[in-house]
């Protein structure tokens, strides 16, 4: 198929583009991917309600409740660095907990 552009013609419009793609990446890096949101919620406006926050907040309390019980759950769930050399035992987590307070 012949085209009417040929590899020599779009040459100086790439190396443009090149450019300021690069310019643009350099100036907009987007996300560091270092934190990130625990959750987005997804919804309509026609879906908030004046309640929404604070109801969203005791769902989140009640979740960490139920499935970060104590700092050690909660860091291993996360795999936060050093997790892994936290106790596992409730007496060894109680025992911590009480020389750090």
């Amino acid at each position: 198929m012949k085209t009417s552009l040929t590899s020599d013609s779009m040459k100086p419009i790439e190396d443009r583009l090149q450019k300021a793609n690069a310019e643009f990446a350099h100036r907009y890096p987007g996300e560091s991917g270092r934190r990130q949101p625990v959750h987005t919620v997804y919804g309509g406006a026609h879906l908030f309600k004046s309640d929404t926050a604070p109801r969203m907040g005791g769902m989140a309390r009640q979740a960490l409740a139920e499935y970060g019980a104590d700092f050690s759950v909660f860091s291993r769930a996360l795999n936060l660095p050093g997790a892994d050399s936290l106790p596992c035992l409730s007496s060894e987590i109680e025992k911590l907990t009480n020389r750090l307070e």
